[in-house]
């Protein structure tokens, strides 16, 4: 049989005193004091993880990660969103594929032309020149200068002009519109009558140019030459006369093509 040493010089009343002060859970028997130590144990550890996670860093799932751009989130995973939905790209990490964007138009278009996504420029339709359009007028229809006046004539279209040229006689043909500058050919018919007269043809007081046409058989059955004159853009006059004193062919009508 066991029995428990006991000093002595040590009261039993002290003896009790001192358990009851240094463990107060050990006032019920059976061993209960051990149970209470574990319960106060679990506290202290839920306490100390409780304020370690308060210190840590918030990285949920929504919020501003540390150390991301102005006005980005991450989803779940950890992937980066822009303010509009798209994904960027993660730092240390080869490009991320963001939102696509659309296709950009490769090549550069000159002025006048339309640039296409494949950068091949597509000219831009233009308005087709317009040309010279044939005319034909009557000598008695132009304005007569000097001398110069009109006269019968059985074989001409209308009426002729006579007395141009030595006499200071002229004939200008006004009101001639081109849309462009251009080169045309200048018919005219004359009565030349046994001998060949000497006709110049001045375009908008430029310099002229001379033709002696063939003598007619009379001074009522015209004849028709040509030459080539230059029109400026927008309206011309034509001016037939001889400065000279030798008379110029009489004048039936012209005709430009």
């Amino acid at each position: 049989m066991l029995m428990s040493v006991v000093a002595p010089d040590e009261p039993e009343g002290y003896r009790g005193r001192r358990r009851r002060f240094l463990f107060p859970f050990t006032r019920k028997a059976g061993g209960a004091a051990l149970p209470a130590l574990l319960v106060a144990a679990s506290i202290v550890v839920v306490l100390i993880v409780v304020g370690v996670s308060q210190l840590l860093p918030k990285q949920a799932a929504g919020q501003i990660p540390s150390g991301s751009g102005q006005g980005t989130v991450s989803d779940e995973s950890g992937q980066l969103v822009g303010p509009d939905g798209s994904l960027l790209p993660t730092p240390g990490k080869p490009g991320n594929p963001g939102k696509p964007g659309a296709p950009k138009a490769t090549g550069s278009a000159s002025p006048g032309t339309t640039a296409t996504p494949s950068g091949t420029p597509t000219p831009t339709p233009s308005e087709p020149q317009q040309s010279f359009a044939p005319m034909a007028v009557e000598a008695e229809s132009a304005s007569l200068g000097g001398a110069a006046r009109t006269g019968p004539c059985t074989a001409c279209s209308g009426t002729k002009v006579r007395f141009i040229g030595g006499n200071a006689g002229t004939v200008t043909f006004g009101g001639i519109t081109s849309p462009k500058a251009t080169t045309v050919q200048l018919t005219f018919w004359y009565l030349a009558a046994t001998t060949a007269r000497t006709m110049y043809i001045s375009v908008n007081g430029g310099t002229a140019t001379l033709t002696t046409p063939a003598a007619t058989v009379d001074w009522n059955t015209p004849k028709s030459a040509t030459v080539t004159v230059t029109l400026s853009a927008g309206t011309n006059s034509i001016k037939f006369y001889n400065p000279t004193a030798s008379p110029a062919p009489d004048l039936d009508r012209i005709s430009l093509h």
